[in-house]
């Protein structure tokens, strides 16, 4: 999130908090992710790829709820790295994790 803040940037979403809200029943993440999968955004930056993003936890929950990555591996691509962050930009939303936008979704990458 330091790029953003520093961007002078919204922060538009922080995973953990919403994993943690998703495990709880308290978020439901559909709308979300037909943003995504709709390509409503035009960057996503990180400092780990998506899929060391799928392997990151608290030991209780993800760092990411589960069915967003999902929705993010599947519709964007990697554009390159840039001052050691990964740039992520859309793409077609054709995978799994766009065509089922379930709270309960999980892929098999994950």
């Amino acid at each position: 999130m330091d790029v953003v803040v520093l961007g002078g940037r919204p922060v538009l979403f922080e995973p953990f908090i919403y994993s943690v809200r998703l495990d709880t029943g308290r978020w439901d993440p559909a709308r979300l992710i037909a943003r995504i999968c709709r390509g409503e955004f035009g960057l996503v930056v990180l400092g780990y790829s998506l899929e060391v993003a799928a392997r990151m936890t608290d030991g209780l929950h993800a760092l990411w709820p589960p069915p967003v990555l999902a929705a993010l591996h599947d519709s964007t691509a990697l554009e390159g790295m840039l001052a050691g962050r990964y740039i992520y930009t859309p793409t077609s939303a054709s995978g799994p994790g766009c065509r089922f936008q379930r709270a309960d979704y999980a892929p098999d990458f994950l």
